[in-house]
């Protein structure tokens, strides 16, 4: 992931990592960044609210986690973007933790649109 990274940053972008991303502006606040540009894209790759042990993820109180998890981000990230960002989350398509629909909703409570989807 640190090689990852600084080849990322090296071709120009800015990443974020290691960050909360329910509270995106006062995490990028607390490793001394100054946000007051805005963002054009924010990538979640693979998006999880942790393991809870002795839990499946279809257990509903994980999949509430993981649920709330996306609502949060999806209105903590609004704050971060320019009024016409994006927003890219993957994930995996068996996944058992939340389903498309919930990802979707969340987003559109937060105010956004949903573009496109497909499989990679």
């Amino acid at each position: 992931v640190t090689q990852l990274i600084a080849t990322m940053h090296n071709n120009g972008a800015e990443v974020l990592h290691g960050i909360d991303a329910t509270r995106l502006i006062e995490s990028s606040k607390a490793q001394n960044k100054d946000w007051l540009q805005k963002f054009d894209t924010c990538i979640w790759n693979f998006p999880h609210a942790g393991v809870v042990s002795g839990f499946f993820d279809t257990d509903p109180l994980v999949r509430w986690r993981h649920v709330n998890l996306m609502n949060l981000f999806f209105f903590s990230v609004r704050a971060m973007l320019k009024d016409e960002g994006l927003v890219i989350v993957t994930s995996n398509a068996l996944t058992k933790h939340v389903t498309e629909d919930e990802v979707i909703k969340g987003a559109e409570r937060a105010g956004f649109d949903m573009i496109d989807q497909f499989a990679f």
